[in-house]
């Protein structure tokens, strides 16, 4: 086993956990949203420090749901809103097991070796279940950044603004029809997003 080998598979590692944090940030701009009702391309605000001051993701998504439960009187949104917090509560578990797993290495008889990430130490190799596979952290990370790009377009809908949703649909189209670029496509959901900000600033210049 090769030290580039390893050093591939915690760039994979690296890469899924990058990707949640564009389901942080969005759901960060979500909470300053209903707060405030100012966009956060306007600039920082008092509830984004109050979201970003608690410690854990549980913390700020029971504090952002109690806003949008509180704030949010429209029948559509609210059922979107509850798909995304189930889909949160999911991929939660599933960026804790990258975050706190262990990396392992299995032996395999006529095939070398090969990094893997065991959620339990305590469970060993033994227990399929405990074991992350490359191709499942690759996975874990492409839905990070695919409920992280479904966040913002939620949030940029409430907001009434148009266009970032048509932005996301092509994106997700090219990946679609560019299967090669699949390993990479929780990054470029994660630069979208960042975009999302430029774009809704230049938006409301337009409007002025």
């Amino acid at each position: 086993m090769s030290d580039d080998s390893e050093g591939k598979f915690d760039g994979v590692v690296g890469e899924a956990l990058t990707n949640w944090y564009s389901v942080e940030s969005a759901l960060c701009c979500i909470f300053e949203f209903y707060v405030t009702r100012r966009s956060a391309a306007d600039g920082p605000t008092v509830a984004a420090e109050a979201f970003w001051s608690l410690e854990g993701f549980g913390a700020r998504l029971r504090m952002t749901e109690a806003v949008v439960s509180y704030a949010e009187q429209d029948s559509a949104a609210i059922e979107e809103w509850a798909s995304l917090e189930k889909r949160m509560r999911r991929t939660s578990a599933q960026r804790n097991s990258l975050a706190h797993g262990s990396k392992g290495l299995v032996q395999s008889v006529g095939k070398g070796s090969r990094f893997v990430l065991l959620r339990r130490q305590t469970a060993g190799l033994h227990e399929r279940s405990n074991v992350l596979e490359i191709h499942d952290i690759v996975r874990f990370g492409e839905n990070f950044g695919e409920l992280g790009a479904d966040l913002m377009i939620y949030w940029h809908r409430r907001q009434g603004l148009p266009g970032f949703e048509r932005f996301i649909q092509e994106a997700r189209e090219h990946r679609q029809a560019n299967p090669h670029l699949k390993l990479r496509g929780g990054r470029s959901y994660t630069v979208l997003i960042e975009e999302a900000h430029v774009l809704q600033k230049d938006q409301g210049e337009d409007q002025d």
